[in-house]
């Protein structure tokens, strides 16, 4: 269950969602759409935990501020010959063949998608 926070910083109000788990250590985490999770161990103080997100809080929002920088949102993908993409950490470039068998194969540096219908390239 999820508690949300709040922790002053000079004139910069810190939100974080708290959730409590089975884990031996404190994390942070800043997301790409900028809030702030932090989990902690099941009993943890909430003052300890205040107090360790002040002590971050400069790492906080230099991380917020490199999200708000690079915009990380990438234009939706058409699934068109040539596009590349992401499998297993590596890129490929997409080749869609138009066949009886619907398939998905590697080829080297190529991800090849067979379909039967040409309406399915698009």
């Amino acid at each position: 269950m999820k508690q949300v926070h709040h922790i002053q910083y000079g004139e910069t109000t810190i939100e974080y969602e708290l959730y409590f788990a089975q884990r031996k250590t404190l994390v942070i985490e800043v997301h790409s759409d900028l809030k702030i999770t932090v989990k902690a161990p099941i009993g943890t103080v909430l003052e300890y935990i205040n107090a360790f997100v002040k002590k971050h809080t400069r790492w906080i929002l230099k991380k917020q501020r490199a999200f708000k920088t690079c915009d990380p949102k990438q234009p939706p993908k058409q699934y068109v010959n040539g596009e590349r993409h992401y499998y297993l950490g590596c890129q490929y470039c997409l080749k869609v063949i138009v066949g009886e068998k619907k398939s998905v194969t590697l080829k080297g540096d190529d991800l090849w998608v067979t379909v039967n219908n040409p309406q399915d390239t698009a």
